[in-house]
């Protein structure tokens, strides 16, 4: 076995040299080397610490003396020291980060393609899940169009045959047909019954009320009333006779249990005609001396209507219309609703009574509201309260 030379003095001392230079900054052992003239000032430190390396060996190759070599030695082991230094210097974090990323870029840029693309999937599929909800609302949409024009249609054929409302049976339920919840029944029974008013509403339109106390009036049936009533409108005329076309012409009656008479004539327009220039005065006067007619008025309530306004004038009556854009002649009659001796000092407004010929000029008055004296005056429907004995309070 070969055997392991032990260092002599000179050689120990030589590599304690060589290890104090590890634990010297490398600013100290720049200067160091430019003290011994290795390197010079301004030089390339990787360029020229190589070559100097060379030349340093190829001395040490040439010169056989032992105190020489040892000193070249030496410089030997300052420059890979410097050599070292300068390469542990360079292995800055940035370059470590740079590396790590050009050696991971192509897994990371496949890292991130996936993500995307799962994400451009997920968007895709809400996308068609938005799609296929909207065809399933217009789908909706449509049967819900189609029923609404089969309920139109049933509730004119209702209104125009006065056909009994129907309603769904259990049976029909489970059949398919819409059950019987409170939303389909009201929506069942609120254009039939709608429809029935305004047709109500329209009959209405086209009555008067005659009262007589004549017991003959009260003897005759419907048939004779229709004649007796024609006649009196024929007397009642006179000069203003026209055309048997043009007459208003009464097609009905209906005997109330109170002793009234309700004329139902042709058309609305011949109920307006008789309201105007005192006709139904002239009506009531040919008929019998006990006889009153009462025409189909729309009465609304006027909250707080100004004092200085002068109800029972005609003019200021016809100053209404024009300032509101009603028709002329549509306000029949208007007075106070309490009486001018119970009004209190410095009273300002009170409330009145205003009565429409017709049941348009009123709502139009209810939806668009009143100018009265500058003052905007929100008008209602007078409602009619039920009588109530004052003896059991109950009605």
């Amino acid at each position: 076995m070969t055997s392991i030379p032990t260092p002599t003095g000179s050689q120990t001392r030589a590599q304690t040299k060589l290890t104090a230079y590890e634990h010297e900054s490398l600013d100290k052992i720049i200067q160091r080397a430019l003290n011994e003239g290795i390197i010079k000032e301004g030089q390339n430190y990787q360029e020229a610490l190589p070559r100097e390396l060379a030349k340093l060996s190829q001395q040490q190759l040439s010169n056989e003396r032992i105190s020489a070599a040892k000193c070249l030695w030496e410089k030997v082991g300052l420059m890979s020291t410097i050599l070292i230094k300068m390469q542990e210097s360079q292995n800055t974090v940035e370059d470590v980060i740079l590396g790590v990323f050009q050696a991971h870029q192509d897994k990371l840029a496949e890292i991130w393609v996936h993500q995307h693309w799962e994400r451009l999937e997920e968007t895709h599929g809400r996308i068609d899940d938005g799609v296929a909800r909207m065809e399933k609302l217009m789908d909706k949409t449509e049967e819900l169009q189609s029923r609404m024009e089969n309920r139109d249609q049933e509730a004119e054929e209702q209104t125009n045959g006065y056909a009994p409302e129907q309603v769904i049976t259990d049976g029909q339920e489970k059949a398919g047909v819409r059950g019987l919840s409170a939303q389909n029944v009201a929506h069942q029974l609120q254009r039939p019954r709608h429809a029935k008013a305004i047709e109500a509403a329209k009959l209405r339109d086209r009555r008067i009320m005659v009262r007589s106390t004549t017991p003959s009036d009260n003897n005759l049936d419907e048939n004779h009333l229709v004649v007796k009533a024609n006649e009196t409108i024929t007397l009642m005329m006179g000069d203003e006779w026209m055309d048997y076309r043009q007459t208003p012409k009464v097609v009905g009656v209906q005997k109330l249990t109170g002793g009234g008479i309700l004329c139902v004539f042709h058309t609305p327009e011949e109920v307006r005609w008789m309201m105007d220039e005192n006709r139904l005065e002239r009506f009531a006067q040919h008929w019998g001396s006990s006889a009153t007619v009462k025409a189909p008025y729309y009465e609304t309530v006027l909250p707080f209507v100004p004092l200085t306004t002068d109800l029972h004038n005609q003019q200021s009556l016809r100053e209404i219309e024009v300032n509101n854009g009603l028709e002329k002649g549509s306000i029949a009659s208007a007075r106070w609703i309490k009486p001018a001796s119970q009004r209190k000092v410095g009273q300002q407004v009170a409330h009145a009574i205003l009565s429409f010929k017709t049941r348009m000029a009123a709502n139009f008055a209810i939806r668009q509201h009143l100018f009265i004296k500058g003052k905007e005056i929100y008008l209602y429907k007078e409602t009619t309260e039920a009588l109530r004995c004052m003896k059991c309070s109950s009605y």
